[in-house]
């Protein structure tokens, strides 16, 4: 662990990467251009086979914010972004994926909304897509997509969640159930003490929105409409995988079944029926999760053949 940084600080950002050599850097120069500047940051280095640890060494030697550790093994994505969680000391904490950015004035804008909102557990602002050059995706009127210069679609909706913002947890926690899109908020500002609560990055794809929905019951989530956060969109992320592959990544390991949508199915039936909610509360969360459950976009890609099965049944092939 190489870090010059002693006592607490407001702010907390976590870093896990691994093998992110070609666009680390311009994360983390966006980060230290942030005019809230009293943060530390925790880079994560997941056993990376290119350049990653120079990269993060070098950082840690210019600017004693920041923390380099490297695992002596891949320990899963999930692991990986627990980790720089639990090695935090800051009252908000903050996940930094290696291909985004975000605007100078991020930091500033959520730290005093939380301030301002004791009740409020995050505080996310709105997105813009990028390509990996740095360039905005552009919008296809007849895929109704946003397209990557790799010609990859991107179906993304800005319109905010206004359901996340209420007082009541029922439709914020079934708002985020519900959804088809992806957990940006996941990547917001968000209280220390409310991610203690929650049992953080599970090790299957799509946990994410189990933590959303754990920190939906235990307050309410700020949302800023100014697109400060730049999402990148690359060929190495993890959404260009198959789910075999994705379930692989998150857990660091390709060995066994995959059986993620069933951990999801679990997750969020218990993330309903936390401690937070009345007995009526958590019966309305449950009939939100079977809702979720019967979609039948997850029936397809449960029994259909192809690259999006679930249990990675291809079908026959007709070479």
């Amino acid at each position: 662990m190489t870090s010059r940084l002693n006592g607490s600080v407001p702010v907390t950002i976590g870093v896990p990467v691994y093998n992110g050599e070609r666009l680390l850097p311009r994360a983390l120069d966006s980060l230290l251009a942030q005019t809230f500047s009293n943060f530390e940051i925790i880079i994560s280095d997941n056993a990376s086979t290119d350049g990653t640890a120079e990269i993060g060494l070098d950082y840690a030697r210019r600017d004693p914010r920041v923390c380099f550790v490297r695992q002596e093994r891949n320990l899963g994505a999930a692991l990986n972004f627990n980790y720089v969680f639990q090695q935090s000391h800051g009252r908000y904490f903050k996940w930094m994926a290696h291909d985004d950015v975000i605007d100078p004035t991020y930091l500033s804008v959520c730290v005093d909304a939380l301030a301002a909102d004791p009740a409020a557990v995050l505080c996310y602002t709105g997105t813009a897509l990028i390509n990996d050059d740095g360039t905005a995706l552009y919008f296809d009127l007849a895929r109704q997509a946003f397209i990557d210069r790799y010609a990859k679609s991107w179906y993304w909706s800005s319109r905010p969640d206004v359901e996340t913002s209420l007082p009541d947890p029922v439709p914020r926690f079934s708002s985020v159930v519900l959804r088809n899109g992806w957990c940006l908020e996941v990547f917001g500002l968000i209280r220390s003490d409310a991610l203690r609560r929650s049992s953080l990055i599970g090790r299957y794809y799509g946990s994410d929105k189990i933590l959303l929905a754990e920190l939906a019951t235990i307050g309410h989530f700020h949302a800023d409409q100014r697109a400060l956060f730049l999402r990148g969109c690359q060929p190495e992320q993890s959404s260009y995988l198959t789910p075999q592959q994705q379930a692989a990544w998150i857990r660091g390991s390709n060995k066994g079944i995959t059986l993620d949508q069933a951990w999801m199915l679990l997750g969020l039936i218990k993330a309903g029926w936390r401690r937070e909610l009345t007995l009526p509360q958590r019966a309305a969360c449950t009939g939100a999760v079977v809702r979720q459950a019967l979609k039948a976009e997850k029936f397809k890609r449960l029994f259909l053949p192809g690259p999006n099965n679930y249990f990675g049944i291809r079908g026959r092939s007709r070479g």
